[in-house]
């Protein structure tokens, strides 16, 4: 709310720095002697009375909180105290109607054309110099005089202001009679003495023309460097334009157009190009979508009704020592409405405590339940995971099932083999991989082994053993078993990557080939598949893009970090494009990293042999980019 004293200020969001403005400026007014003799008021803040003044703009009529404060006023029968401004459009669409027609407590409506000062018209400028005069129109019904009485006192100062400077201009033109007069007895020796001063002066603007001409050659020099220095830390984009700020005008600087064109053969080169840092590639391209690193947000299983530790009642078909199960979440899934926990029982009949799952429901709560076995007794899990299907896999010790408790906890079968219902593992499940063209699959993992299902029947496919941690000399799960990956190509080739490094095939198990990567032991390495089926490895500060069915490099380009596939979506398999690519890259000044964006050319372009030509093709691949301040600031342009 915006007040001053018992004066507020009504008006929407976007008027309200008008507003104060307003109401600052009455805040200071000067009221003149008459006045202040008439009213015995030396300032707006001795008002006591409550006035409102609206400010009007075709945004006003649906503002509520201006809307709140004329009933308000209305209600109190202080209508009259309701002033207006407008600021812009017409009282038509600008006034609300509440101000236009007031409706007495009888149901008797009246008419209003309420009193407005009026400052429509004009910049912002214009505006605030129209408000000096029409404030008086607000300040006048306020202290209870006219608007002429306020005028006066202004016509009186523009009298006196007038007749100051009318006295000061008449004692300058004397001044410069007088000295007139006396000039005139030396100048015929001046002019004399001015041809020569302007001989000088010729001379001298000559060399300062010459100055000047050395000093910007000497600038253009030094964007040279600067040039080169961008191209080196592959900013491209950034090293033309430093070129262009100088040329064609400083085509005598050799050193531009040489960078300029070593520029021009570095972004239309075959392969990998580097274009330009990432923010200044998202902001100069506005089609393009800065997919930069991705945000990995937490599970918030809260959002659908689940606790993580809830406790519930034992169960009721025996007798227990404790009355609660304190239970611990294992998996949920947002997308099929339910969680399993894992929990403990120690019956009354026995000395040991047993293990159990307990299936959480939380939109159907009375489906929640235990989950038993076809015996009747109460099933345990060490591992859990719902899978894409709504079914759940379920590991107890070394033993592996997968149950469907949507449809009353039906066992499905896993053979593995033999004539077994279930799979005898040689390690406990931490991780599972459900892969896109790899549906029928499920893939198991730990830090030492691999076991691929079948899904349907769910029977186990094969193990494969951590051989080639021992065939490194590392200890068991060491740091060389980073994690698995699984590629389906569009060939109908299913590849299982194992440790970053080891490929398998998918379907049987039979160990293929090792990539190769010159023995760089990447942990963190990015392994998607991009739209074009290549795998990007690192090959000791390469960035290399693995054919998987070729078992050979593709296509290569220098990275000293991170790196990131950022072409465009292929709708059909959700993979990005390497046809773009982030990389990280060690600024050779300042030994910071930055990220570039790099582009791939299926073949080089040619570059123009004229400097005007490759002006030309120069500003064709900006794609309209031009220096920001913070750029001209950083490469002394400013």
């Amino acid at each position: 709310m915006i007040t001053l004293n018992s004066i507020e200020f009504a008006a929407p969001e976007a008027l309200r720095p008008l507003a104060e403005e307003v109401r600052n400026r009455m805040e200071h007014y000067r009221i003149p002697a008459s006045v202040r003799r008439k009213t015995g008021k030396t300032s707006l803040r001795q008002v006591v009375d409550p006035w409102l003044i609206v400010v009007c703009s075709p945004d006003t009529p649906g503002d509520p909180d201006v809307s709140e404060a004329i009933a308000r006023f209305s209600k109190e029968r202080k209508y009259h105290r309701i002033l207006t401004l407008l600021a812009e459009g017409n009282p038509g669409e600008s006034f609300p109607q509440s101000l236009l027609r007031e409706e007495l407590e009888d149901g008797t409506v009246i008419d209003h054309e309420p009193l407005a000062a009026n400052i429509t018209g004009g910049d912002t400028r214009k505006k605030k110099k129209k408000l000096e005069v029409e404030k008086l129109r607000l300040i006048a019904p306020i202290l209870g005089v006219t608007f002429d009485d306020l005028m006066e006192r202004r016509k009186k100062q523009r009298k006196r202001v007038l007749t100051v400077v009318a006295s000061l201009v008449l004692v300058g033109a004397l001044s410069f009679l007088t000295l007139a007069w006396s000039r005139m007895n030396v100048m015929a020796e001046q002019q004399d003495e001015l041809s020569l001063r302007q001989a000088e002066t010729k001379t001298a603007q000559t060399e300062a023309e010459a100055q000047r001409d050395e000093a910007l050659r000497a600038t253009a020099r030094i964007a040279a460097i600067q040039a080169g220095n961008a191209l080196e830390n592959g900013d491209t984009e950034l090293g033309l334009l430093l070129c262009l700020e100088f040329l064609p005008e400083r085509a005598d600087v050799t050193e531009l157009t040489d960078v300029l064109r070593a520029g021009l053969e570095q972004l239309t080169a075959e392969g990998y190009v580097p274009v330009t840092t990432r923010q200044a590639y998202a902001r100069n391209r506005d089609t393009w979508e800065d997919t930069s690193l991705p945000v990995y947000k937490s599970k918030e299983y809260e959002e659908v009704g689940i606790s993580g530790y809830p406790k519930i009642p034992v169960p009721e078909d025996q007798e227990y020592t404790h009355e609660e199960v304190s239970l611990s979440l294992l998996a949920w899934s947002r997308e099929h409405r339910y969680a399993v926990y894992s929990g403990r029982l120690k019956p009354a009949s026995s000395s040991t405590w047993s293990s159990c799952v307990w299936l959480a429901f939380p939109d159907h709560p009375a489906e929640n339940r235990f989950l038993k076995n076809a015996e009747g007794q109460y099933v345990r899990a060490d591992f859990a995971e719902i899978l894409a299907d709504g079914s759940c896999l379920l590991q107890s010790g070394k033993t592996c099932q997968r149950i469907l408790p949507l449809e009353d906890d039906k066992p499905v079968p896993v053979f593995d083999g033999g004539n077994e219902l279930k799979a005898e593992l040689p390690f406990s499940i931490t991780a599972k991989w459900e892969a896109p063209g790899c549906e029928d699959l499920l893939i198991t993992m730990d830090r030492n082994d691999v076991a691929v299902f079948s899904r349907e029947p769910f029977t186990l496919r094969y193990h494969i053993r951590n051989a080639h941690t021992l065939a490194y000399n590392l200890e068991p799960g060491g740091t060389y078993w980073t994690g698995m990956n699984v590629y389906a190509l569009a060939n109908g080739e299913r590849y299982l990557v194992i440790g970053l490094r080891f490929v398998y095939d998918a379907d049987t198990g039979e160990y293929l080939y090792e990539i190769d990567d010159n023995g760089f032991y990447a942990s963190n390495r990015y392994m998607n598949l991009s739209s074009e089926e290549l795998l990007p490895i690192m090959n000791n500060g390469i960035l290399s893009l693995w054919d998987l069915s070729r078992r050979e490099i593709i296509r290569s380009l220098p990275c000293d970090g991170q790196f990131w596939l950022a072409g465009p979506v292929d709708p059909g398999t959700g993979r990005n494009s390497a046809s773009i690519i982030m990389t990280e890259l060690e600024n050779k000044q300042t030994g910071k990293t930055v990220w570039i964006n790099w582009e791939y050319r299926e073949a080089a372009g040619v570059i123009p042999e004229t400097l005007e030509e490759q002006i030309a093709l120069a500003r064709r691949l900006l794609n309209g980019r031009e220096l920001t301040e913070a750029e001209r600031l950083d490469n002394f342009l400013d």
